[in-house]
């Protein structure tokens, strides 16, 4: 299953970094949370000798580990695990930057991977348990959402006339959120623990399946009874590669509305809006 190295420290020493900065502060807390040996195919102590620069994984592996992250091995961070690893097998820097350089591409392309660069930075991961317990019910879910738009935090009154739950509601979703140190009490507000972080789940595993079915359920009934802002439709008949090809244009361009948000805003001249991208089949059923 892994391959013993003479050096795995580039390797190990990047997949470290993006492990935190994807919100795994520990090896054990990122092997538990996204599933363990079903999800990356080693236990434990074959994932911890990676980190540590003892080994290196089969390339099949590394595709699991960049999945369990939450990237796709075309994403920034993919692409510098990816990179790391072929420096470690072939022992040559220059070798690897021949083939994994890229050319240089127009100014607005530079432009939207700095975005995404920098977007990425801000990401953080949460917990399984802290994603069951936001995911419980909408009440919960929304009221998460809405504090964490908001650095400065909102009060429990906020949250209730803004949403249009009960109180008791409300304070409910509050102590279960505070009780997973997803939130905490600021004064009279409630601030969320990430304010300013771009927040996601984990990515999709057995465990994690449901608890993003129940979110998508929660969005779906907001969308059939909210109030459109923008939009636009168009029917078009293409082939897979290029359905792929602009899916993957249509999640970078909704990615993109994070660089034009700002949780510093106050309620007096800003609200929060949800952003949607969606492709639908449409003929033949």
């Amino acid at each position: 299953m892994l391959m013993p190295m003479t050096n795995t420290k580039i390797f190990a020493a990047a997949l470290s970094r993006i492990r935190k900065d994807r919100g795994f502060p520990s090896a054990y807390k990122f092997f538990k949370a996204v599933g363990g040996s079903k999800a990356l195919g080693m236990a434990f102590v074959s994932y911890w000798d990676i980190e540590r620069g003892k080994k290196l994984p089969k390339s099949r592996r590394l595709n699991d580990i960049i999945e369990a992250l939450g990237l796709k091995l075309s994403s920034s961070e993919g692409k510098a695990l990816v990179k790391a690893y072929f420096t470690e097998l072939s022992g040559s820097e220059e070798l690897v930057r021949v083939i994994t350089e890229p050319e240089a591409g127009p100014a607005g392309d530079t432009g939207q991977l700095a975005a995404q660069q920098a977007l990425a930075q801000l990401a953080v991961t949460l917990t399984l348990e802290q994603a069951r317990v936001m995911v419980r019910d909408k009440v919960t879910c929304f009221c998460f959402n809405g504090i964490s738009e908001t650095e400065g935090g909102l009060t429990p009154g906020e949250l209730s006339d803004g949403f249009g739950f009960k109180p008791a509601e409300v304070r409910k979703a509050l102590k279960a959120l505070a009780d997973c140190g997803l939130v905490e009490a600021s004064g009279e507000k409630v601030r969320s623990r990430n304010a300013g972080r771009i927040v996601q789940l984990m990515p999709m595993t057995p465990e994690t399946k449901p608890l993003r079915m129940a979110l998508r359920g929660y969005y779906n009934e907001f969308v059939a009874q909210g109030r459109s802002l923008a939009g636009r439709r168009c029917m078009v008949r293409m082939n897979k590669a290029a359905l792929e090809q602009y899916t993957d244009h249509l999640r970078k361009a909704v990615e993109l509305a994070e660089a034009y948000g700002n949780p510093r805003e106050t309620a007096e001249n800003s609200e929060v809006y949800f952003i949607e991208g969606r492709v639908f089949h449409f003929f033949p059923k």
